[in-house]
């Protein structure tokens, strides 16, 4: 009783920093604060994880991660290789994920911003399966998180994953030899990445 009582509390504090602070509408504030109700499930999830244990909820969130992905990349693959971009935008205009930005004159999908934590904690969780399991999949969903992290043309994404990345192959690499090659080696691909997609 007392946690959920903190937890009210918290979203009413964000809720008045939003209106009073900040000066924000109503329901900006509504859409500041709904991300932070997760702190009530908090107790229910950890029954859960006791009984069911955590990496049946790993994989479950990996496959909703590769789900967006996979829609993303759809997205992508219509406008670029099929020239439909009139569907593209009609599909984003109808979804809460994407939207479709022009970008320094080249017209590109970029991710919501609603999207941007969940393709570098998919490439966490992908590379720590793969590490566990040495299932070829989870290779193809880190090249799949990877591609999609890059067209989505979103800096904040890009600098989150590449945190990510580093932090996770600094933690997950023997050897200092081996550690900075991997790094020299994601920095490599990052930035090849970045600069010939369209």
């Amino acid at each position: 009783l007392v946690y959920i009582h903190a937890s009210v509390a918290v979203l009413m504090g964000l809720a008045a920093v939003s209106v009073v602070v900040k000066g924000n509408a109503v329901a900006h504030a509504a859409t500041f604060v709904v991300p932070v109700l997760m702190l009530l499930v908090i107790p229910v999830w950890r029954q859960l994880f006791a009984a069911y244990g955590l990496d049946r909820y790993l994989r479950h969130l990996l496959a909703a991660i590769a789900l967006l992905a996979m829609y993303v990349a759809g997205l992508f693959v219509l406008w670029y290789a099929f020239d439909a971009s009139e569907l593209v935008l009609t599909i984003a205009a109808l979804s809460k994920t994407t939207s479709v930005g022009n970008l320094h004159g080249a017209s590109g999908i970029k991710i919501h911003v609603a999207t941007g934590a969940f393709f570098p904690a998919g490439i966490l969780l992908a590379w720590f399966f793969m590490l566990q399991r040495r299932r070829p999949r989870y290779l193809a969903l880190l090249g799949l998180f990877a591609f999609v992290v890059v067209i989505s043309q979103t800096v904040g994404q890009v600098v989150a994953t590449a945190v990510a990345v580093v932090a996770w192959a600094t933690v997950s690499t023997r050897g200092p030899w081996r550690r900075l090659a991997l790094l020299c080696a994601l920095l490599v691909v990052l930035v090849v990445g970045v600069t010939r997609i369209p």
